[in-house]
């Protein structure tokens, strides 16, 4: 199938991998749907989309997947992005099941013949690892098995990927560190700061949805999204000082004491656990399996640092 004949819906849109997703897609040709939220559509405008705004993904009810069966009418695909942030781990576990499963029933209904959403790197460790057990990774593992289910019921494909740290010049942590690092201001490293992360650049991650929704040789499949490089936290933040020449200034603070200050962090509890997962994936299969040689570490974040402003 030709890209330039899909039509693909993503919700999340607005989010950091949303708004890359609708950009490079519809560079490339795809008739791309942007669903969002309200006040979200010109940026995504901009980004040569359409824009459906849907007031909470996370509603309970039938109203809102009656409003994503009419998005979705028509989709090839749908590429699912939805993630809610939450300080209250209650709350966030339940909206973002419930957004979850809102939109996998809407696409079912709506004829959607695949799937394509982003899970966690831990889920495959869930109840066997202590950061890895919580409301994060179980909604996630939830979102695996709903999809499983989805195409034994009525035969949409998924492919399901679990990301380490996708990076960006917009992403959620990159940018904050150099800004911090130019201005010489302390950087906050929760506990030890050995956890690993296993980057991969966003542009990688494009490409890789890109041939999922042009061939059917990735459907029913669970994918590590990691980059070629594992590295400490606190390595990463020292590699982003070397490629600006700028030191970076590290304190180091107890995890109790990151929980308590949480709002400042921009992270709930959960989330936090998430950073000090320690979860690495297979990169060389990624590689192989896509036929895609993954952007070494350095140069990605030589070029994302010349874009930050």
């Amino acid at each position: 199938m030709s890209l330039t004949s899909l039509k693909v819906a993503i919700t999340g849109a607005s989010g950091f991998v949303g708004r890359n997703a609708a950009a490079y897609l519809a560079q490339e040709g795809i008739d791309v749907t942007a669903v969002v939220r309200p006040a979200k559509e010109k940026m995504l405008e901009e980004l040569g989309a359409k824009v459906k705004i849907i007031e909470d993904i996370a509603a309970e009810g039938a109203d809102v997947v009656e409003e994503l069966v009419d998005v979705f009418v028509g989709q090839d695909a749908v590429i699912h992005l939805t993630y809610i942030s939450d300080y209250d781990l209650k709350n966030f576990e339940r909206r973002n099941t419930i957004a979850n499963q809102n939109v996998i029933n809407a696409a079912m209904r709506a004829g959607v013949k695949k799937f394509i959403t982003n899970s966690g790197l831990g889920v495959a460790a869930f109840g066997r690892k202590k950061e890895t057990t919580n409301g994060y990774f179980r909604m996630k593992k939830r979102l695996e098995e709903d999809l499983v289910k989805a195409w034994h019921t009525t035969g949409m494909r998924y492919v399901i990927f679990r990301p380490s740290y996708i990076v960006g010049k917009d992403d959620e942590i990159t940018p904050t560190l150099v800004q911090k690092i130019r201005s010489r201001e302390p950087i906050l490293v929760i506990g030890n700061g050995r956890y690993r992360i296993q980057p991969i650049f966003v542009r990688d991650v494009m490409k890789i949805y890109s041939m999922c929704l042009m061939s059917r040789d990735f459907d029913n499949q669970i994918f590590d999204l990691v980059g070629p490089k594992r590295i400490s936290y606190v390595d990463y933040i020292k590699l982003l000082g070397k490629i600006i020449q700028r030191e970076p200034l590290v304190e180091y603070i107890p995890k109790a004491e990151a929980v308590r200050r949480k709002v400042e962090f921009g992270l709930n509890e959960n989330e936090i656990d998430v950073l000090m997962s320690d979860e690495t994936g297979n990169e060389k299969m990624l590689q192989k399996t896509f036929d895609l040689q993954l952007t070494p570490l350095e140069k990605a974040l030589e070029k994302i640092s010349g874009e930050i402003v």
